[in-house]
């Protein structure tokens, strides 16, 4: 005689039997869990060019927006929303020690549903990127009271699969675990925080639960208290005195009542020039020399990146130091952390496409489609297409390096329909220079600093459209009174 087993190769009463039972412990003993369904991303009717970033005709959850990050920015959840029976194991206020430092997290949940209630109500079984809602936890004692109404709890589905308890003696699986953290103010779940919340006129989720604004104010406090803790980079020298001395041979003091040092002396060092002459000495401020200067005066350059300090020793102008010291806030354009970490600037190829100095991970590793040369061929019985400029001269790329004060003079010719003007679309000119609307570039080179690179594009404009063309040119500093040069006078 055989073994008596409740296993079946289909499931028959048995598995019905203990599925009843089941639903109905579930249904009794659980708490009611509100769900809102994530149908998946949003449809797009236009082909992108970025392999990484599919098009799809049809709305499914299995869509993936971002292949490269494997990621769903944009989610879009159905209106309806599904009442379910779950239950749910409360979190104590302990601390768990199997998980330490970083790593400890007291808001996850795990949440078990009836597996065939749940797909006969919603179509198909709870997965990552649902959101449920509990009634059970609204907080009708807020400390807050300016929120006009009790707020419900939001978690997020991370994962789920079937639970080891869920298992009758057929062996087959009765109940559907989940795993979930509590929502947060982001991208994925803007379709439902921008929802307005009923009794509360013209507010919205986003606005009851986020924090957002809340930590951006903190973080703006922090940033202005270590402003005015450390307003600058480097050191601070401006309390320090500075003996005056002749700047001869054997070293001699000169009059500090009538005379100005030539130097920082030992206050000179790493990211101590401030713009300021020492101990204390009046700074004329400009892009150019003061007029009738005196034997001591000192001068800050504004034309100079970083500004320069100079000291005019009775024939000439030496220099003393650059302003090193900058806000350490990004946004001055002094530092690094605007040229490099905050860089928004475009570099122009010579094939006249635009490319982003900083580049994030994600486009830098972007897959993108070849150019692919197409002809087409314009009907006898229509229209050719109007025809942009065409650009002459000069070629696109490099015009030239050149120093500092030299006169420039360029043509730029396109041809085209009508009368075609000329103007700058993106970048930067040297400074000195300006470009007419005939086309013509000239000036004279403004000093710098530092050796240039300037980049820009010039588009021409006629009747019929626009052309675009890249450039750049180099300006060289020309210091004749470097620090090298001027080494004796300091």
């Amino acid at each position: 005689m055989p073994r008596l087993s409740l296993y079946q190769a289909n499931r028959n009463n048995d598995y019905t039997f203990f599925d009843r039972l089941v639903s109905e412990q579930m249904t009794l003993g659980a708490t009611a869990i509100m769900i809102h369904k994530y149908l998946g991303t949003p449809k797009s009717t236009v082909d992108s060019d970025d392999l990484s970033q599919p098009s799809y005709n049809t709305q499914s959850e299995l869509n993936i927006q971002d292949l490269l990050l494997l990621e769903n920015r944009d989610r879009v959840y159905e209106e309806d929303v599904y009442e379910l029976r779950g239950h749910y194991t409360v979190p104590d206020m302990d601390m768990s020690n199997e998980q330490f430092g970083l790593f400890i997290s007291n808001e996850n949940l795990n949440f078990v549903f009836h597996l065939n209630d749940m797909v006969e109500r919603m179509g198909r079984k709870i997965m990552p990127g649902d959101v449920l809602e509990l009634p059970h936890l609204t907080d009708f004692w807020a400390l807050d009271d300016s929120v006009p109404v009790a707020l419900k709890r939001y978690y997020v589905v991370e994962d789920a699969s079937r639970a080891g308890e869920g298992y009758s003696p057929t062996w087959y699986p009765h109940l559907w675990r989940v795993r979930v953290k509590p929502m947060v103010d982001s991208q994925e779940y803007s379709q439902i925080l921008d929802k307005i919340v009923d009794g509360t006129g013209n507010e919205s989720l986003r606005d009851l639960l986020s924090v957002y604004n809340q930590e951006l104010a903190n973080n703006q406090a922090v940033v202005a208290q270590a402003e005015e803790e450390v307003p600058a980079s480097g050191y601070d020298t401006s309390q320090l005195y500075v003996i005056p001395s002749t700047g001869e041979t054997p070293f001699e003091y000169a009059d500090p009542e009538s005379d100005t040092p030539v130097a920082n002396g030992w206050t000179d060092g790493y990211l101590t020039g401030d713009g300021l002459a020492p101990n204390g000495h009046n700074v004329t401020s400009g892009t150019t020399f003061p007029d009738s200067p005196s034997d001591g005066d000192y001068a800050l350059r504004l034309d100079y990146l970083p500004n320069r300090l100079f000291r005019y020793n009775g024939t000439r102008w030496v220099k003393v130091e650059n302003m090193e010291r900058t806000s350490l806030t990004p946004g001055d354009g002094q530092t690094q952390r605007d040229t490099f970490v905050n860089n928004t600037n475009i570099t122009f190829t010579d094939d006249n496409r635009q490319i982003d100095e900083r580049v994030s991970l994600h486009e830098a590793l972007s897959l993108q489609i070849d150019a692919v040369s197409t002809s087409s061929t314009v009907s006898a019985n229509t229209d050719p297409t109007p025809t942009r400029p065409v650009w002459s001269s000069p070629d696109a790329g490099d015009l030239g390096t050149f120093s500092e004060a030299a006169a420039y003079s360029k043509t730029f010719v396109a041809s085209g329909t009508g009368t075609i003007t000329y103007s700058v679309i993106t970048g930067t000119l040297p400074g000195g220079l300006t470009l007419s609307s005939n086309g013509v570039l000239s000036g004279t080179f403004a000093q710098v600093s530092v050796n240039t690179v300037y980049q820009f594009a010039i588009r021409a404009t006629d009747d019929n459209g626009t052309a675009d063309r890249s450039f750049r040119i180099t300006v060289n500093d020309y210091n004749p009174f470097s620090s090298e040069f001027s080494s004796e006078f300091n």
